[in-house]
C-alpha cells in the first residue's frame, strides 16, 4: 500500500474534522465525503457511550482527539529542527488519547482547570512515548516510504537526525535512546514534585495522574515487544537507510549533543540550529522570537486560504515568514507592556530573556505600533464599543487582512470583497470570544492565571459594558485605575467585578455578541464559498471558535 501524499493525507482529515466538529458545535451530524471516515466516525461516535461517556464528555473527547489528528501532518523532513519535531510529536502523538479514555474507564472527574495543572506533564509523557514509538518503528518506517518513495516526509526523530544533523544510523540511534532516558529521568522527577507540592489535589486527579505514568511506562513497554516493528523481513538494507545521512544538507548542530564523527569545522555562514548558543549576532538578538513563536495561528490560517488562493510553496512559505514574525513581535511588546507574567501557560519571553533584549528583538523584526488600548489604559478613559471595534480591526483583524492581499496578489487572484469581509469579523469574533473566555473559563485560569485581563488593567468588551451601565461604575473604575503602589488586585477584588459584570448582563451582552458575529461570519463564508469553492479546513476551524 502506499503512502499519501501530504495534500490527500490533509484533505481526508479536512473531511473528518467538519464531521467531528459539527457534531460538538451544533449537535448535528453530517456526511463525510470519504467512506472510510464515515466508518470512522460512525465507530468512533458509537464507542464512546457504549464506555458510559455523558454528552458532554463525549464533546470534551471528540475535541481532544480533533486535536491530534489535525497535528499529524508533520512539516517536510527539510525544514524541521529536532526540537520542533519534538514539540510536534508530543502532540501529534496517538498516545495523547490515553488522557481522554483514563478518566473515562477509570470514572474520574477531572476538571478544565485540574487537566490544564498537570498539562505539562501530560505533555512531557507523551512525548516520551512518541519518541520510543520513533525508536522501535525506524526500519518499518523507513520501508515503508523508501518503497513508496516518500523519504522527505518520514515522520521519525531518527530520520531527523540522519538528513538534518547529518548523524549516521548508529549515532542517531545512540542520541535517540539517551534523549529518552533523559525525558523519562526528568518525567519522574516532575512527578514526584508535583505529589510533593503543597496545592490542592483531588483525590480522582491523583489517580488519573497516577495511571498516567503507569500507561507511559507500559506503552512503551508494548512499542518494545511489538511484533509490528520487530522480527520484520526487511527489504531495504543499512546501505539504503544510510542515504538519509546529509540528505538535506542542513548541517543543524544539535545542542547539548557531540557533532557527527564526520563533521569538519564549518565556515561562518553555515547555518545554525535554533538550539545551538550563538557567539553573537543576529542568533542573539532573535533568541526570544524563536521562543516566541511556538503558536501556530498565522501558519493555520494561511493553510486554511491556500484552499481557495492557489501559490507555490515556496511563495507561501515566505509569506508565512514574514507575517509570523511580525505576529510574534507584538505578542512579545503586547506582554511587555500589559505586565503579563504568562503567554500560553508558559513564562512569557520577557521574563525569560529580560525587557530590553525582547524589545531588541521585537523592533528588529517590526518597528511599528502605538496601539489604541495602551492609550485607554494609561489615560484611564472607557471608550465606546464603536470605538473599540476600530482598534480590534487594525489591531487583531488589521494582521490578517495585511496576510489576505499578500496572499491575493502572489497567486494572482482578483480581490474577493466577501472574504475581506469574512477575515474583518474573524478578527472582531476572535477579540471579543478571548475577551469573554478570559473572565469565565477554566482553562484560560489555568494557562493565563485568574482573570488577567483585570490585572492587566485591560478595557476589554465585557468591562467597557461593564463601565457604561454599571450603577458601580465609580466602585470598578477606582479598582481597576487607583490601585495603590501598582499592586496587583487581590482574589476578592477580581471576584468582585466579575460579579458585578454578570449582574449587570456584561458577560452576557459579550456572550450574544459573539454569537452575533459567529452567525455573521458563517454566513459570510457560506457567500465566499459559493463564488471560491467549499474549504472544509475553515469551515472546521471555525467551527472549533464557536462558543
Amino acid at each position: 500500500m502506499g503512502t499519501l501524499r501530504t495534500d490527500e493525507h490533509q484533505a481526508i482529515v479536512d473531511d473528518l474534522a467538519l464531521a467531528i466538529m459539527s457534531r460538538v458545535k451544533t449537535g448535528t451530524s453530517i456526511a463525510c465525503d470519504y467512506k472510510t471516515n464515515d466508518i470512522y466516525y460512525s465507530a468512533l461516535t458509537g464507542i464512546l457511550p457504549q464506555l458510559g461517556c455523558r454528552d458532554d464528555e463525549q464533546n470534551t473527547v471528540l475535541k481532544e482527539f480533533l486535536a491530534i489528528l489535525r497535528s499529524q501532518p508533520m512539516p517536510s523532513l527539510n525544514q524541521i529542527t529536532f526540537d520542533a519535531y519534538k514539540e510536534h510529536k508530543s502532540k501529534s502523538n496517538a498516545g495523547m488519547f490515553a488522557k481522554l479514555v483514563i478518566p473515562i474507564c477509570h470514572d474520574l472527574h477531572i476538571s478544565e482547570s485540574e487537566q490544564a495543572s498537570v498539562a505539562s506533564l501530560i505533555k512531557l509523557g507523551s512525548l516520551i512515548t512518541g519518541l520510543a514509538n520513533d525508536y522501535e518503528s525506524f526500519y518499518r518506517d523507513f520501508e515503508e516510504h523508501a518503497t513508496s518513495g516518500s523519504l522527505d516526509v518520514i515522520p521519525n526523530a531518527m530520520a531527523v537526525l540522519m538528513a538534518n544533523y547529518d548523524y549516521t544510523e548508529e549515532e542517531a540511534n545512540n542520541i535517540l535512546r539517551r534523549e529518552i532516558l533523559s525525558l523519562e529521568r526528568q518525567f519522574l522527577t516532575n512527578y514526584d514534585d508535583w505529589k510533593a507540592s503543597p496545592a490542592f489535589k483531588s483525590a480522582d486527579l491523583r489517580a488519573y495522574m497516577a495511571l498516567w505514568v503507569t500507561s507511559v511506562g507500559g506503552t512503551c513497554y508494548a512499542q518494545a515487544i511489538s511484533p509490528r516493528y520487530h522480527g520484520l523481513k526487511l527489504k531495504t538494507t543499512a546501505e539504503d537507510r544510510a542515504q538519509l545521512v546529509c540528505r538535506n544538507k542542513r548541517n543543524y548542530r544539535l545542542h547539548g549533543y557531540p557533532p557527527p564523527a564526520s563533521f569538519k569545522q564549518a565556515s561562518e555562514t553555515l547555518r545554525k540550529d535554533s538550539t545551538n548558543s550563538s557567539a553573537g549576532g543576529q542568533g542573539d538578538i532573535l533568541a526570544p522570537f524563536k521562543k516566541a513563536s511556538a503558536e501556530q495561528t498565522i501558519s493555520k490560517f494561511i493553510e486554511c486560504l491556500r484552499s481557495w488562493l492557489h501559490l507555490p510553496d515556496d511563495s507561501a512559505s515566505v509569506i508565512e515568514d514574514i507575517t509570523n514574525m511580525i505576529f510574534h513581535s507584538t505578542l512579545m511588546i503586547d506582554d511587555i507592556e500589559d505586565d503579563s507574567m504568562l503567554r500560553r501557560g508558559k513564562l512569557a519571553v520577557y521574563v525569560v530573556f529580560g525587557k530590553a533584549q525582547t524589545v531588541n528583538s521585537a523592533t528588529y523584526l517590526y518597528a511599528k505600533a502605538t496601539p489604541l488600548d495602551l492609550h485607554w489604559k494609561f489615560q484611564k478613559t472607557c471608550p465606546t464599543t464603536g470605538e473599540y471595534l476600530t482598534m480590534v480591526d487594525n489591531k487583531t483583524g488589521g494582521l490578517f487582512r495585511m496576510t489576505l492581499r499578500l496572499l491575493e496578489i502572489e497567486s494572482k487572484a482578483e480581490p474577493c470583497p466577501d472574504l475581506m469581509q469574512l477575515i474583518t469579523l474573524m478578527g472582531r469574533y476572535y477579540q471579543i470570544r478571548d475577551d469573554y473566555l478570559n473572565l469565565t473559563s477554566d482553562e484560560y485560569t489555568g494557562t493565563k492565571g485568574y482573570c488577567e485581563d483585570l490585572s492587566e488593567g485591560k478595557l476589554s468588551f465585557p468591562l467597557i459594558h461593564a463601565l457604561q451601565n454599571s450603577p458601580e461604575a465609580d466602585m470598578l473604575r477606582g479598582l481597576l485605575f487607583h490601585r495603590e503602589n501598582g499592586h496587583e488586585l487581590s482574589l476578592d477584588m477580581k471576584s468582585y467585578i466579575v460579579a458585578e459584570m454578570r449582574k449587570v448582563g456584561s458577560l452576557a451582552h459579550a456572550r450574544e455578541t459573539a454569537l452575533q458575529l459567529f452567525d455573521a461570519m458563517m454566513g459570510t463564508l457560506e457567500r465566499v464559498e459559493a463564488t471560491l469553492g467549499p474549504n472544509k479546513r475553515l469551515k472546521a476551524l471555525l467551527l472549533w471558535l464557536k462558543l
